[in-house]
């Protein structure tokens, strides 16, 4: 299989896709009420040692990504078996993006369409992406970050005559449990689903691995903390709760004369764009496993079965937007971290244990 190399430019804007991909149409760390914010903070230093573990990884086997490395670790017949566990996981994490962006397209856009017209939309051009490798989603995911950069900043100072201080205050209002509780979940969902990129990296051209992380944290810790931060203080804590996709209702309020209406457009449509990369690199990630898993010679043959299969699963993951709005926060923090921090971290620690031998095996 040919290796496919990055920049790493490139791979931090991968990165920071597979964080922002699909929490930016929710509100981060609102289990900690008006203290949100300080949860955001607070799961972004967590997120940096998780991160710091990634990079270790990564780093101890240039050329390889994460299910070489369960293989080269842990043994042909037990890392075949964590990496079947991992597809799965990979998969499942493709089917919510998916459910959540055909949900956001329907409820915001199109309301009187069947879901199956935005899913299928959606499908077809990951299938094109993916099939064209890691480096095209590289040089799309460089370009369209300038953009979300720009929207990010620009929106929250057009909103601000909407702001309201108030609905941050006072701070440290129910004490620290609220907001660590919502730093656990947040790391979660969003910061933790960087995971994926281990499966897809390969070869970055950088000096540093470490650093390529961390940069892709700090944009996408910042781009998560103002987004959410602007939508609050526009809406509240309570309606931000309350509403399916708080971030399009804070933007509908933004109409400046004749010149800037209808910006919850625009975007919508950059929200959408981090769709497709994040689906993108899980439907890649879920081919590369079961490539490895199988011993096929080109995961690019099983790119279409398996975007079918994580298409069809998006239907049944939730039964509503209610499900939809609460798994976050109540389901899925105790579902991902075992895959997101405990296995990965286990694994770093066998690697330090067995080094030499594992070295001495790699091939």
């Amino acid at each position: 299989m040919n290796k496919e190399v990055l920049s790493g430019k490139q791979a931090i804007s991968l990165i920071v896709y597979a964080i922002i991909g699909d929490a930016l149409i929710f509100t981060s760390g609102l289990l900690a009420g008006k203290d949100f914010w300080i949860a955001i903070l607070v799961s972004i230093l967590m997120a940096y040692f998780v991160f710091m573990v990634y990079a270790r990884l990564i780093s101890a086997f240039p050329g390889k990504d994460f299910f070489d490395i369960l293989k080269l670790v842990l043994g042909s017949g037990m890392g075949k078996a964590v990496s079947i566990i991992y597809i799965w996981f990979l998969l499942h994490l493709g089917a919510l993006v998916i459910r959540s962006f055909t949900e956001f397209i329907i409820t915001v856009t199109l309301p009187e369409t069947p879901i199956i017209a935005p899913l299928s939309c959606l499908i077809l051009v990951c299938i094109w992406a993916t099939k064209d490798g890691l480096e095209l989603m590289g040089r799309l995911g460089k370009l369209f970050l300038i953009v979300m950069i720009t929207i990010t900043f620009i929106t929250p100072l057009l909103l601000s005559k909407e702001w309201n201080l108030d609905f941050i205050r006072p701070v440290f209002y129910n004490g620290f449990q609220p907001i660590f509780n919502s730093a656990i979940s947040t790391l979660a969902f969003p910061f933790a689903e960087a995971i994926i990129c281990l499966f897809v990296f390969q070869s970055i051209r950088t000096k540093s691995i470490s650093r390529v992380f961390t940069g892709g944290l700090l944009i996408a810790g910042a781009i998560v903390f103002i987004t959410s931060l602007s939508e609050v203080l526009v809406l509240g804590v309570d309606a931000a709760q309350d509403y399916y996709f708080p971030a399009h209702n804070a933007v509908r309020k933004l109409n400046i004369g004749d010149f800037l209406q209808r910006l919850e457009i625009v975007v919508g449509v950059t929200f959408v764009v981090g769709g497709f990369i994040k689906t993108s690199l899980c439907i890649l990630a879920v081919a590369k496993g079961v490539t490895k898993v199988f011993d096929l010679s080109d995961y690019r043959i099983i790119i279409i079965p398996v975007s079918i299969l994580m298409a069809n699963l998006s239907y049944i993951v939730y039964d509503n937007l209610t499900e939809m709005s609460k798994w976050p926060v109540k389901v899925w923090p105790f579902y991902a971290l075992p895959f997101q921090v405990i296995l990965p971290f286990l694994i770093l620690v066998i690697l330090q244990l067995r080094k030499e031998k594992i070295k001495n095996n790699e091939p």
